[in-house]
């Protein structure tokens, strides 16, 4: 039997959980991966300028951000089709479940608003290249009676074993390690909280530099932010006890989640000791503290073993990543940011220029000849009379003839906007108008929304299967843990229906699956111009 990390009750698992940790994230490093994360962060934030000028206005049109919230507001404008389908031999008596089973999906997604959860997902992928959920039972939610989740996990705080595997699936181990107050470490564990102290040093080691970021500022990054965590994990490991920590500081949690494939036996028969072979370890304290080491989490434990097999989070790690842009070469993905930065940032520029030069227009300087027996003081805007000496003196005062607005500038303003949204493959309305009409004809934007839904075909498939996997986790735990009669309400022909549930009397061979592409915009107008017709 061959397993990344240790066996439960090793006495080195946590520091073996942290040495894997610690080369994930020195693998981040190489790649340069928190370096472009933190820098499409501060695209999105609008802040495009590195050091601010006092010569000269600095003007950023953040339409990385424009194209962001459209690609958005795109993808995530309904809420998804499911459907239900047998994956094996189903008892007729049985047949109803399947209707039961959508009627589940669709009601957890609207009561649990997962629309705007998928906002945020999309939101992630967009800016960062990859996008990561992770779904668990909560049992505080719903006033303790506990309800499915969906977690939306930041890339700094996620990692895979080995570090090249680009399918969650496949890895050996997957890491999701956050920070946390030690308040909170101690309410979770409170049989460690005599041992529970705080991680400052190591925290300072993320490489997370976006909560020094605000919108339109400028200025240089710390470069002394930017830290080995691997040489920090030595530093932990290597400390025998620590400084005086304070319960408002903060600490690093690492999960675990692992392959194991042990096998416990009674004498006669062997069994696998873990559900589905998935197990987690928790480890806080860079390694010093296991404070939790158990079985798949995702499956109940008072469930039927042949019944709990049967569902979709037996032998699954709960966690979804799927990438904006797909790149075969790189588990970590890429995002539009990469492709459409530097058109950014030359608008950037040539709305500067376009700005210095309207403000040299703007200041016009007047000409007073020092013999003119008129004072500097006396020449405002403000209405007045002037008393030249002289006729010859009267005619010196005039204004200083203004730099001419080069026509190139506006031009090559328009140039890189559409090759900006060339690259991009997005459109404006304005695109499909044309001259002297004021009306769009109804084709034209269905045309356009087809156009869109085109280019942006890749993204619909990878957030597709995002949405597929999250609603087959949802009913996989809630066939779980919805151990107790509840209530769904769906509407039907016009009324409100209620039905009572039981998650374990729904666990058939079932699998559920989006229509692909129906979270997109539907045009109100084509529709109504159809209905007309």
């Amino acid at each position: 039997r061959q397993m990344c990390i240790r066996d439960s009750g090793d006495p080195m698992l946590g520091y073996r959980v942290f040495a894997l940790l610690s080369t994930i994230i020195q693998k981040k490093i190489d790649l340069g991966l928190p370096a472009k994360w933190n820098r499409n962060y501060e695209l999105g934030k609008n802040r495009h300028w590195r050091q601010a000028s006092k010569k000269a206005s600095l003007v950023s049109a953040n339409l990385l951000f424009t194209h962001r919230q459209r690609t958005t507001n795109m993808l995530t404008d309904n809420n998804p089709v499911f459907n239900i389908k047998a994956t094996g031999q189903i008892d007729p008596a049985k047949e109803d479940l399947f209707e039961s089973l959508l009627k589940v999906a669709q009601w957890w997604w609207a009561d649990q608003e997962q629309q705007a959860m998928l906002e945020k997902t999309v939101i992630n992928g967009e800016t960062y290249g990859l996008t990561i959920e992770k779904l668990v039972f909560n049992p505080e939610m719903e006033q303790c009676l506990g309800e499915d989740e969906t977690v939306l996990i930041d890339p700094f705080h996620f990692g895979w074993w080995p570090v090249k595997q680009n399918d969650l699936a496949k890895c050996e181990a997957v890491f999701h390690y956050y920070p946390m107050t030690v308040r909170e470490a101690k309410r979770r564990w409170p049989n460690y909280a005599e041992q529970i102290k705080s991680d400052k040093e190591l925290l300072e080691k993320l490489n997370d530099n976006r909560m020094e970021v605000q919108a339109n500022s400028t200025g240089g990054r710390n470069a002394g932010y930017m830290t080995n965590f691997a040489n920090a994990v030595k530093q932990v490991l290597n400390l025998a006890g620590g400084a005086d920590n304070s319960e408002t500081e903060d600490l690093l949690a690492c999960e675990c989640w692992v392959k194991d494939y042990s096998r416990a036996s009674d004498g006669q028969t062997e069994t696998d000791l873990y559900p589905g072979n998935i197990r987690r370890v928790t480890v806080i304290n860079g390694g010093e503290l296991v404070v939790d080491d158990r079985a798949n989490p995702s499956i109940n434990p008072n469930l039927n073993i042949e019944q709990a097999a049967q569902t979709y989070c037996w032998d699954k790690f709960p966690f979804i990543k799927v990438h904006s842009v797909t790149d075969t070469s790189n588990p970590w993905g890429m995002s539009d940011f990469e492709q459409l930065e530097m058109l950014n940032i030359e608008i950037n520029k040539t709305l500067s220029q376009f700005t210095m030069v309207k403000d040299k227009i703007a200041r016009v300087k007047l000409i007073n000849p020092k013999d003119s027996g008129v004072n500097n003081s006396e020449l405002t805007n403000a209405p007045g009379i002037l008393n030249p000496a002289n006729n010859l003196v009267a005619q010196g005062l005039r204004y200083l003839d203004p730099p001419r607005m080069d026509i190139d500038i506006a031009q090559a303003l328009s140039v890189y906007k559409e090759f900006f949204f060339l690259v991009s493959g997005s459109f404006d309305l304005e695109q499909a108008d044309t001259t002297g009409k004021n009306v769009i004809a109804y084709k034209a934007i269905a045309a356009l929304i087809e156009r869109a839904s085109t280019m942006m075909r890749g993204k619909i498939r990878n957030y597709s299967r995002l949405i597929r996997e999250r609603g087959r986790m949802y009913l996989g735990l809630m066939q779980n843990w919805y151990d107790t009669e509840r209530f769904i309400t769906y509407e039907q022909e016009g009324d409100d229906i209620t039905q009572a549930i039981h998650g374990t009397e729904m666990i058939i061979p079932s699998k559920l699956g989006v229509v692909s592409g129906s979270t997109m915009p539907i045009s109100e107008i084509q529709m109504r111009e159809e209905a007309l017709a």
